[in-house]
């Protein structure tokens, strides 16, 4: 039992993988075929998750050399306390655009009863120092290597903020060439089927974040658990959903922190594929 806990403890959560996904959503007529998109989530810096660790992490993230980095919420457990995180999150729009939304952890109900903060101001502030684009049931529309993107980023589900119509409309009509949407909390898909997006990148889950045999990921903070990790098609759409970066409680076992590449190729006419592999 001790050596399980040192191991969860002391081990797993700073054992770091990449994982990359490969995904046919380009139009056969795009102008580049293979864009790479840096998914992060759940940083999650505290007591537990230290900023050696974060800016470590962050660095080889970049070395990736990504096209577009987005980022899917919780940058924080409870409040920001130590201004040296601004300075590590500014690595990120310095090597690729990076768009943002928020997660439970980063203001709202939920975050106030866990005594964070009861609004996401701080948070949005913080990254936008930082020069990272938020969007909090918003939306842009961004050109990467000369394919239109549009990124829709919403509120958290448990910050009981998650309000699709903001941006149904706009969306919807937008004249892109790919649809993605940001939303921490896989979950939340249930409210989004009225907006016409390709692929949803989601974190929150930690991946289960402690995964037992047998038992699976009984803490998982998820209801639907078919979507507890990785890449799942959602209909005619996708969602990806990252491990994350940190954790709370400073515990992870059998659910190592990700890095999650996102690689974007030209489609088929009338086919979409998706694969995905890890690397150590």
């Amino acid at each position: 039992m001790a050596l399980a806990y040192g191991y969860a403890r002391f081990v797993e959560p700073r054992w770091l993988k990449t994982t990359t996904i490969s995904l046919a959503l380009l139009p056969p007529t795009a102008e580049a075929d293979g864009i790479t998109i840096l998914q992060l989530s759940d940083l999650h810096h505290s007591d537990a998750v230290s900023l050696r660790y974060l800016r470590r992490s962050l660095q080889r993230a970049i070395n990736e050399q990504p096209d577009l980095i987005l980022l899917t919420g919780d940058y924080i457990t409870t409040r920001i306390d130590d201004e040296r995180f601004l300075e590590i999150l500014k690595l990120l729009p310095q090597a690729a655009p990076t768009l943002s939304c928020p997660g439970n952890h980063d203001g709202g109900p939920w975050a106030q009863a866990m005594a964070g903060y009861a609004t996401t101001g701080p948070i949005k502030r913080l990254l936008e120092e930082a020069g990272i684009h938020y969007l909090e049931n918003d939306w842009t529309l961004i050109n990467v290597r000369g394919v239109a993107i549009a990124i829709g980023g919403m509120g958290d589900l448990w910050a009981r903020n998650c309000e699709p119509e903001a941006i149904q409309e706009a969306f919807n009509t937008a004249n892109a060439d790919l649809k993605l949407l940001l939303s921490h909390n896989p979950d939340s898909k249930a409210k989004l089927g009225a907006l016409n997006w390709d692929l949803m990148l989601s974190g929150h889950t930690h991946g289960g974040q402690f995964r037992l045999p047998l038992l699976g990921a009984p803490f998982a903070p998820i209801k639907d658990k078919a979507f507890l990790v990785g890449l799942c098609a959602y209909g005619n759409r996708w969602i990806h959903v990252t491990a994350g970066l940190g954790n709370v409680h400073g515990l992870r076992f059998n659910c190592r922190p990700e890095i999650s590449v996102v690689k974007l190729v030209r489609r088929v006419e009338g086919e979409t594929t998706g694969t995905q592999r890890s690397a150590p």
